[in-house]
């Protein structure tokens, strides 16, 4: 009985430690990294146009769309460029 209760008492000390350090780890890596993190909607992001949202309802649900508009002066003919209009 006192053996068990010693197998069980070095098994707990060992996986305290093991937590510990790696709780410790895992803390030092995620500090100091250099890499920016994001929101679901990428608000810190820097876009190099304005952008524009759109709100509308589908499935009953409340959407949120976000869309970037550039006004091209010139096209270089890609993406159906024959099919837009030039007003």
């Amino acid at each position: 009985m006192n053996k068990d209760k010693g197998i069980y008492l070095v098994i707990f000390l060992l996986t305290t430690v093991l937590l510990a350090v790696s709780k410790d780890t895992l803390s030092k890596r995620n500090q100091n990294t250099g890499i920016q993190s994001y929101d679901k909607f990428l608000s810190n992001y820097k876009y190099p146009f304005e952008v524009y949202t759109y709100s509308f309802s589908s499935q009953g649900r409340d959407m949120k769309m976000a869309y970037m508009y550039s006004d091209l002066k010139t096209t270089n003919g890609f993406h159906y460029s024959t099919t837009w209009k030039k007003f």
